[in-house]
C-alpha cells in the first residue's frame, strides 16, 4: 500500500484540550486503552484533514486522518485514509493503523475536524520559530508564509513601495542613476505588462494605473556593478558616476540616485557620494537607498525641499492671502474638479506637493497664505521636518474621499482662510449636480452585501484610513448604501476588538461578523455567503474566485465627487457580475503534482 506525504503544515489548527480528549477516546487510546500509544496532541490541517502526535510507542510518531481519495494512504477506513508521516514506521505504529481501520470505518471525515475546530480553547499551530510572522505582502505569500492562507490585506508592501511616489514623481529634468546590477532595475512591480502587478494598489499609489503621474523628462543611467566590481571595489564606476553628472548638469534640474543592496553590503558610502555632487554641480541630489526606504515615505521630498530653502530667493516674496498650498492631492483630482471648487471660494493655488512635484512650485512654497495637509499624514516625522517649521498657517483636512471626506475637505479650506461664508453656497452648487445620479445609484446598492476578511492586525486598518493615503473605505461603502460582513480570523484576543465593527455608524444595516479558524472553514464561509463581492488586495485572488466571489479593492476608489460617483458604479459592476458565481466551481486551482 501507498503511504503518501501528509498535507503541508500551512495553516494548521492545534486543538486544545477538549478536543486533544475526544479525539483519544474517538481512537481507542483514552486512559482505558491497553496500547501504548497516547495522543499528544492534534491538529486539523485543512480540507478536512487531521494530524495527530503519538507519544508512548518509543519515539513520538505522527498519522494523518484525511477524507479517501484516489492518491490513498496506508489503509483504507471507510471514508477515510489513514498515513503516517514519514518516509517509514516501525511495526506498532503500522498495527496502530490497522486497527484503527476497524474503529474508524463509519467515521465521517468532517466529524473529526469539527472535534477540533469547536474546542474553544484550539488556536492557530505555530510554526518552529515560535510565532506566527506578521507577514502582510505579497513576496511572503508567495514564499510561503504560514499565515497567508488568511491574509487579504497588503498593507506592508503597499508602504514598502510607497516611496517610489515621492521618487519619480518629479515632473522636472531629473537625471536618475542607479548604483548596482542593471537585473536589478527589472524587479519592481511596475515593470509589467501595462501595469498588471500582483497587487491591487490604492489609486493614488505609483504602480496603480489610476495614479496617473506626470510624464516626466528624465535621463536614466545605471552603473551595472559586475562579479569584478563587487570583489575588486566601485570606486571606477563611481568615478564615471559623477563625471556623467557633471556633464549634465546644465541640463537637468535635480539628480536622483538609487543605491541598490549590493553596493550598501559591499559598503560604498552613499552620503559621501552625495555630497560630492552637491558640491561639484550645485544640483539638489537625493539619495534613494535600501537605507532610506527604511524611513518613512517623503524622505526624498525632504532631500529635496532642504536644498530648495538654501536658494536665495526662498521666502523673499511676500505671501498672497488668497493663494493656498495644497499637500497629496492627485493631479486627476485636481484639474477635474478641485482646482474649481477653490477657484468658486475665490482661491488660488500657489503649489501643489504629492503624488507629483514640481521643483519650481517648491521654490515660491512660502508664498501662499496657508498649507493644507490631509489628516492621515499628520505627526509624520519626514513630513514635519520639512513643512512643519515653515511661517505659514496649516490647515489639517480629512482627504477628499467621499461625500463627507469632500465636504470636510473644502469646508476646512474655507475656515482655514476666512471664507466660511462662501462655503455652503459653493458645497450646495457642487453636490445637487451629482445628487440625482448619486441616490439613483445607492438605491441599488442597498441590495448588496460586501464582506472583507481581517486578521487581528487588519481590524486597526479598517477602522482608521489606511495604506497612507487617506481612503476611508469602510466610510464610503456606508455612504453608497452597501451592505458589509466581516470574516475574522479567530485568534486569541480578537473577538473583543472586533466587536467594535458591529458599531460601525455607517450603515444603514448592522454589520455581520463570523469567525474562521482554519483554510477549510473560511472557504466554507466564502462560499455560503450571500456578499456579491470580497475585498482583496490580491490581483485574481484564487481563494475567491474558487468560491464563486467577485473581488474588489481599495484600486476601484477614487477621490472627489466625481470620483465618488465612478466608484460606485464601478462597486456596481462587479456586483452586477455574475462570472465567478456561475463558474467558480471551475476555476478551482490544480493541485500540484495532478494531472489535468
Amino acid at each position: 500500500m501507498r503511504n503518501p506525504m501528509p498535507a503541508p503544515e500551512d495553516g494548521r489548527v492545534a486543538g486544545g484540550p477538549a478536543a486533544v480528549a475526544e479525539l483519544s477516546e474517538l481512537l481507542g487510546l483514552g486512559a482505558e486503552s491497553s496500547s501504548p500509544w497516547r495522543v499528544a496532541g492534534v491538529a486539523a490541517c485543512g480540507r478536512g484533514a487531521v494530524s495527530v502526535k503519538l507519544s508512548g510507542g518509543g519515539r513520538p510518531a505522527g498519522i494523518v486522518l484525511r477524507p479517501a481519495s484516489r492518491e490513498g494512504g496506508f489503509v483504507r477506513a471507510g471514508a477515510l485514509d489513514l498515513c503516517y508521516e514519514g518516509r517509514a514506521a516501525d511495526p506498532s505504529l503500522l498495527a496502530l493503523l490497522r486497527d484503527l481501520s476497524k474503529r474508524l470505518r463509519r467515521v465521517r471525515p468532517g466529524r473529526l475536524e469539527a472535534i477540533v475546530l469547536e474546542d474553544p480553547a484550539s488556536r492557530p499551530e505555530l510554526p518552529a520559530g515560535g510565532s506566527v510572522p506578521d507577514g502582510q505582502c505579497v513576496s511572503d505569500r508567495l514564499g510561503g508564509n504560514p499565515g497567508q492562507w488568511r491574509r487579504f490585506f497588503c498593507g506592508k508592501e503597499f508602504r514598502r513601495q510607497f516611496h517610489w511616489a515621492h521618487a519619480t514623481g518629479f515632473a522636472d529634468r531629473i537625471l536618475y542613476i542607479t548604483h548596482g546590477d542593471f537585473d536589478c532595475t527589472f524587479m519592481p512591480p511596475d515593470m509589467t505588462f501595462r501595469g498588471m502587478t500582483f497587487l491591487n494598489y490604492p489609486p493614488v499609489h505609483p504602480h496603480s494605473r489610476q495614479s496617473r503621474l506626470p510624464d516626466t523628462v528624465y535621463d536614466q543611467r545605471t552603473t551595472d556593478l559586475k562579479e569584478r566590481d563587487v570583489v575588486m571595489g566601485t570606486a571606477a564606476k563611481l568615478s564615471a558616476v559623477e563625471e556623467a553628472v557633471k556633464a549634465k548638469a546644465g541640463s537637468v534640474d535635480a539628480v536622483m540616485i538609487s543605491w541598490s543592496c549590493t553596493p550598501t553590503v559591499i559598503g560604498d558610502d552613499e552620503g559621501a557620494m552625495a555630497e560630492k555632487l552637491r558640491r561639484a554641480t550645485g544640483l539638489p541630489v537625493a539619495m534613494n537607498s535600501i537605507n532610506f526606504r527604511m524611513q518613512e515615505s517623503f524622505s526624498l521630498f525632504e532631500e529635496f525641499f532642504r536644498h530648495v530653502r538654501g536658494l536665495p530667493a526662498f521666502g523673499k516674496a511676500a505671501p498672497r492671502p488668497d493663494a493656498v498650498n495644497i499637500v497629496d492631492c492627485p493631479k486627476t483630482y485636481f484639474d477635474e474638479e478641485l482646482a474649481g471648487q477653490l477657484a468658486a471660494l475665490g482661491l488660488a493655488v500657489n503649489a501643489r506637493v504629492f503624488p507629483d512635484i514640481h521643483l519650481a512650485s517648491l521654490e515660491r512654497y512660502l508664498e501662499a497664505g496657508c498649507q493644507v495637509i490631509p489628516e492621515h499624514l499628520r505627526g509624520m516625522k519626514t513630513l514635519e521636518r520639512a513643512l512643519g517649521g515653515l511661517p505659514i498657517k496649516t490647515v489639517y483636512a480629512l482627504a477628499p474621499y467621499g461625500l463627507e471626506g469632500c465636504r470636510s475637505f473644502l469646508k476646512a479650506v474655507a475656515e482655514g482662510t476666512g471664507r466660511e461664508a462662501s462655503f455652503k453656497k459653493s458645497w450646495d452648487g457642487v453636490w445637487q449636480g451629482i445628487r440625482p445620479r448619486w441616490e439613483e445609484l445607492r438605491r441599488e446598492a442597498r441590495s448588496h452585501r460586501l464582506a472583507f476578511v481581517a486578521s487581528r492586525e487588519d481590524l486597526p486598518l479598517l477602522l482608521r484610513p489606511a495604506f497612507q493615503t487617506g481612503v476611508p473605505v469602510l466610510r464610503m461603502l456606508g455612504e453608497m448604501g452597501f451592505g458589509v460582513d466581516f470574516l475574522v480570523f479567530d485568534s486569541a484576543g480578537t473577538a473583543g476588538a472586533a466587536e467594535s465593527l458591529r458599531a460601525l455608524p455607517w450603515f444603514d444595516s448592522r454589520p455581520g461578523l463570523r469567525f474562521f479558524r482554519s483554510p477549510a472553514e473560511l472557504g466554507r464561509l466564502l462560499s455560503a455567503g450571500k456578499w456579491r463581492a470580497v475585498y482583496s488586495d490580491i490581483r485574481f485572488d484564487h481563494r475567491l474566485t474558487e468560491a464563486g466571489k467577485a473581488q474588489f479593492s481599495m484600486r476601484l476608489f477614487e477621490p472627489g465627487l466625481a470620483g465618488a460617483v465612478r466608484t460606485l458604479e464601478s462597486l456596481l459592476g462587479v456586483c452586477r457580475l455574475p462570472f465567478y458565481e456561475r463558474y467558480g466551481a471551475l476555476l478551482r486551482r490544480i493541485p500540484r503534482g495532478r494531472d489535468v
